[in-house]
């Protein structure tokens, strides 16, 4: 994808270029000079649409690119095919898909468990079902019940770390 924005940049700073011109040479003269430079940017572009197809990307672009004959009329539906394969997600780039669970252990041992795609819900959830483990007896009230989170859940591509979690037992769950 950055190939295509500096493509793209190349592109408009050469049409800027010669559009800049325009002032020194007749009107004639520099309106063939940028219809040269956007035909010879349609091959290009046309050209990096077809080794992205290569490539298992933007097949449908390629294709559409492929039956347009590249003039400076062309230009603007060639870059167009260019902008669409360049949001388009790459085949091979599959999300990473991070673990949706979090649970409480004490121990070593899991004593409760939550499926939760946010990883603050799941330990915000997670310590309600601590309370209703360790918080059911009238003893436990005003006491402290330690715990490790563990999560499956990732942050980018890192793992969200364990962490030790305290809470008190204020209300008995019965």
């Amino acid at each position: 994808m950055t190939k295509q924005l500096i493509l793209g940049s190349i592109v408009t700073l050469g049409l800027g270029l010669l559009a800049g011109t325009a002032g020194a040479d007749d009107k004639a003269d520099a309106q063939k000079k940028v219809d040269a430079a956007k035909t010879e940017s349609c091959e290009k572009v046309k050209k990096f649409l077809g080794e992205q197809e290569a490539k298992g990307r933007c097949k449908d672009e390629s294709s559409a690119a492929k039956k347009i004959a590249c003039s400076a009329a062309t230009f603007k539906d060639v870059t167009d095919l260019n902008t669409r394969c360049a949001k388009a997600p790459a085949v091979d780039e599959k999300p990473e898909i991070a673990g949706t669970k979090c649970r409480a252990m004490i121990d070593g041992k899991a004593i409760a468990e939550i499926d939760e795609p946010s990883s603050v819900k799941c330990s915000t959830r997670l310590m309600e079902a601590v309370r209703a483990v360790k918080c059911t007896t009238p003893d436990m009230k005003g006491k402290k019940v330690e715990y490790t989170i563990n999560h499956d859940h990732k942050v980018g591509k890192n793992t969200v770390k364990d962490r030790a979690i305290s809470l008190t037992c204020t209300t008995i769950k019965q």
